[in-house]
């Protein structure tokens, strides 16, 4: 627009106003409130039909990632020791900011988790598909949206379990480092903006608070 204004196109009170205009806030996506059986429900289905899908779905489901960040995971790129898998380098070109966010603590359950995956694995990638490629995020999309309408009937993505995991630890009064931490969320603001939500069970909390 100054440019505009610059050839003569445009007043200058015109530059003004438009500077003066706010951006329209973006709007929050609403997530529908799955009990945890219900997960665990499509995860064991999952796993007896795709066990390359859930080995992807379950570790999203578990620290919360970007599902192109969890694809691009190479075997190089797990920490051993010993036999066992204690942390993960996520690299900086995998990540969407281009800043390294590596997981620097696994519990027992995410370090048995990976060790299967990596048993008998030939490929470079830590989560391959049955024919031994990298998966691909719009197919993996696709079929838990298939899956999760068909076994517990509402319509899930990936993001679905980034959402849940900051939502969860939000009501629990999980530190937002530690969520940070293990989602590779960098910015506070948006963590803050897009992922806390009011619950029922948190306003209840209010309310005794206040009671006493």
């Amino acid at each position: 627009m100054n440019r505009l204004y610059l050839l003569g196109y445009c007043r200058k009170e015109l530059i003004e106003q438009l500077k003066r205009v706010k951006k329209p806030l973006a709007s929050k996506k609403t997530y529908p409130n799955i009990r945890k059986s219900d997960i665990e429900k499509l995860l064991v289905r999952i796993k007896q039909d795709r066990p390359d899908y859930y080995n992807v779905i379950y570790f999203m489901y578990r620290v919360g990632r970007r599902r192109e960040e969890v694809m691009l995971i190479e075997k190089r790129d797990i920490v051993l020791k010993g036999f066992w898998p204690v942390a993960i380098n996520i690299r900086t070109e995998t990540t969407k900011k281009k800043v390294a966010a590596p997981l620097t603590y696994l519990d027992e359950d995410l370090k048995r988790h990976i060790r299967s995956a990596l048993n008998n694995n030939m490929t470079k990638w830590l989560f391959p598909n049955r024919l031994g490629n990298k998966c691909t995020s719009n197919r993996i999309c696709d079929y838990l949206k298939e899956k999760s309408r068909e076994i517990i009937g509402f319509e899930i993505t990936p993001h679905y379990f980034r959402h849940r995991l900051c939502t969860e630890c939000g009501k629990k009064n999980v530190p937002i480092a530690d969520i940070k931490a293990i989602t590779g969320i960098r910015d506070t603001n948006v963590l803050l903006e897009f992922y806390s939500h009011s619950t029922m069970e948190g306003q209840k909390q209010v309310f005794e608070i206040t009671k006493e």
